[in-house]
């Protein structure tokens, strides 16, 4: 192994010999954080706050990214933040220990997301990145009063494992090092660390996060680090000649539970996102040949088929594109501009087969459009970008995908939405997502049988009672659900949430203005393969495991104020 592996050493990836503002694309999630935490409204503002606290680092020599700034959603992301804030609430001077804290953005996302702010304490190498967050979120000690311990976390004056353990829980604004907190930490998050150190301190890094829990129920150590399908050193991660160890799943999770030793633990370790988790996903297909590009970078997007119009073993002749859904009342515009970009480049670059997967909708009249800004003006708009090409092309209107009935808050909340706040008639087009890609492998053995068409590819709609009936016989229990005075409390309260269910019924009204156009078009899929139905879906999910909950990080608060 490299002797640059890990260590300070590995750092160096993080150096930056200029800014750059192109990095700059706060999420709607993130800026409403910033407005919250920093009382400024203005997303201008915000950014040329941002900048300007960017360009003082730089001054003062700190080595940061754009990214580092403004990314402030890492806590978030993971199933197990409601364990989190719950334990913080319910288990009186449960201590919270923010591990590289940097700016110290996942530390106030807690405290605001109600952990309790006397409980938290934050560490990192330097304290100019943590005297530098309160320039950030224009707060200053007093407003956030989290101690924070400046040092090497293999360091003994910062953490020393043979010292004693304190007999007391320690008081902690007078904290001066991690000592003081051996066998007294109940939370510790922990996230783009691990990977910055090599095997051996990585595993002396997970043996001081052991040292310091408390060991009572409930609690827990968790965050995200790069790893790969397969444990080892890779190199080109966030620097082209950068090394970095790289844990898989099952490595990461069996250092743990040799650590924790004859204790009762629970390891949740999953590979997601990102290249290595792409690689993950597609490493059993044969003949696939992984490419990322950024879909909002048009000039990217050309490189990817240039790239592989040279290399005549991996030349692009056909394109499926599905979009990801950008959240609860997140503003579209990034989703059509996407959905144009990669149109115009497989245009341009004259593929044989288009596939754009689009949704069942209602018909709108052309003195009302949709809103702007809308996931429905969104699809509408790049449907007539799709069918304005002279390339075959197909559009997929999908119904509303099954697998959004979960046991995720959101899928619990979905469900609620349609069986208390859309009308008894209503019936909901539905479709299984592997339906999705089945289909679309026919259209890419015959594309020109299913040129230049739009096909609605879902099964006869449902009503609510029908759903959870199905539902129930399937699986002998009802569809996960939250109470019904909890759902209409969010459905008046939450503007997008109303939206959704208006969609919902304009795409049945579309359904029974041309009854017999409509099903003819739900037949025409159903007549080349075999829909799935909702009770053979249903079936399958009593036996699923989910590897995402929560995907967009809609939380029961955001519901009801409305900025979910």
């Amino acid at each position: 192994m490299s002797d640059s592996i890990g260590d300070v050493a590995s750092l160096k990836y993080l150096e930056r010999t200029n800014l750059d503002e192109s990095l700059y694309d706060l999420d709607a999630n993130e800026l409403r954080f910033f407005q919250l935490a920093t009382d400024i409204r203005d997303p201008a503002e915000i950014k040329q706050h941002i900048l300007s606290i960017q360009a003082e680092a730089f001054k003062a020599d700190i080595s940061i990214s754009l990214y580092t700034l403004f990314h402030v959603y890492q806590v978030t992301r993971y199933p197990v933040y409601a364990h989190v804030l719950d334990y913080g609430r319910t288990h009186a001077g449960a201590i919270f220990l923010e591990m590289a804290c940097c700016f110290g953005n996942d530390a106030r996302k807690a405290a605001l997301d109600g952990y309790p702010l006397e409980n938290i304490v934050a560490t990192d190498l330097r304290r100019d990145f943590w005297d530098l967050g309160f320039k950030l979120f224009k707060d200053d000690p007093a407003l956030f009063p989290v101690p924070f311990l400046e040092g090497d976390i293999f360091s003994s004056q910062l953490l020393d494992l043979d010292a004693p353990r304190p007999t007391e829980r320690p008081k902690v604004p007078h904290l001066k090092t991690l000592t003081e907190l051996l066998g007294r930490v109940s939370i510790i998050h922990a996230s783009a660390f691990f990977h910055l150190f090599s095997e051996e301190n990585q595993k002396k890094l997970a043996e001081r996060c052991v040292a310091l829990l408390n060991m009572e129920p409930g609690s827990t150590i968790f965050g995200s680090h790069n790893g790969a399908p397969e444990p080892g050193v890779y190199t080109g991660i966030g620097a082209p000649d950068r090394e970095m160890f790289c844990h898989s799943p099952e490595s990461w999770r069996k250092l743990w539970i040799e650590l924790f030793g004859d204790r009762r633990i629970n390891v949740m370790a999953t590979l997601e996102g990102g290249e290595a988790g792409a690689k993950l996903k597609l490493k059993p297909i044969r003949n696939v040949k992984l490419v990322t590009g950024d879909l909002n970078d048009i000039q990217q997007l050309r490189k990817v088929f240039e790239d592989a119009r040279s290399d005549p073993s991996y030349a692009i002749w056909g394109v499926f594109v599905a979009l990801e859904f950008p959240g609860l009342g997140v503003n579209t515009e990034g989703e059509e501009r996407q959905g144009k970009n990669i149109a115009t480049v497989a245009w341009e670059f004259r593929v044989q087969s288009y596939i754009f997967s689009s949704a069942v909708m209602a018909s709108f009249p052309e003195d009302k459009p949709p809103i702007p800004g809308t996931d429905h003006y969104a699809k509408m708009s790049i449907e007539k970008h799709v069918s304005s090409l002279d390339i075959p092309w197909t559009i997929v209107r999908i119904g509303f995908l099954m697998e959004n009935f979960n046991t995720s808050i959101a899928g619990r909340f979905t469900n609620a939405a349609i069986q208390y706040c859309m009308s008894p008639e209503v019936k909901l087009q539905l479709t299984a997502v592997d339906d999705v890609g089945r289909f679309s492998r026919l259209i890419f053995d015959n594309p020109l049988e299913f040129n230049r068409e739009t096909i609605n590819v879902a099964i006869e709609g449902l009503k609510a009672e029908e759903l959870n009936q199905v539902f129930i016989q399937a699986t002998g229990y009802d569809i996960p659900s939250v109470p019904r005075f909890v759902m209409t409390a969010v459905y008046w309260l939450n503007h997008d949430v109303r939206s959704v269910i208006e969609g919902f019924v304009q795409a049945d009204d579309l359904r029974k203005t041309d009854l017999e156009g409509y099903n003819a078009n739900i037949q025409k899929a159903a007549g080349h393969m075999k829909l799935t139905t909702f009770e053979e879906w249903a079936q399958r999910f009593s036996q699923m495991t989910p590897d995402k909950v929560n995907e967009h990080q809609i939380t029961v608060w955001g519901l009801l104020t409305g900025k979910a």
